[in-house]
């Protein structure tokens, strides 16, 4: 899923005229914004891989130990989810709850937030190195 922040830029502009108290000031309202929505992503199995500039990154992993969920299919037969399934649900779920977060209001500007699900498999590799510095 991405997560991606709208009107970051503009707050920008707006507290850059401040000098130094501005940036500042830009990071405290992104953490408090972000930490709003790690929050729920937390809550629903997700985990935040990379902040993108003012988008999070993040990816739910099939292995979390929910419970296995059933429904009844359209012949009235009970199925059991597959992970993949219960892991989109949850992805989706938290997509949802996050697209609910009434607007994040900063002085005249507001920060609003636009969600993206994709579903695939994921390889991660760990590239860098060089002073410590790892992507």
């Amino acid at each position: 899923m991405i997560a991606d922040v709208s009107g970051f830029t503009r707050m920008n502009e707006s507290f850059a005229r401040m000098g130094e108290s501005g940036a500042e000031k830009v990071t405290r309202h992104l953490n408090q914004y972000f930490t709003k929505l790690l929050n729920i992503i937390d809550r629903h199995g997700g985990d935040c891989v990379k902040f993108a500039g003012d988008a999070l990154i993040v990816i739910f992993k099939e292995d979390n130990p929910y419970e296995k969920m059933t429904y009844l299919n359209k012949d009235n037969k009970e199925k059991v989810f597959e992970n993949a399934e219960i892991t989109m649900l949850r992805t989706i779920q938290a997509a949802m709850e996050l697209s609910k977060q009434p607007p994040y209001i900063v002085g005249n500007v507001t920060l609003t937030l636009h969600t993206a699900v994709g579903f695939s498999d994921v390889y991660a590799l760990h590239l860098g190195g060089n002073d410590n510095q790892w992507e």
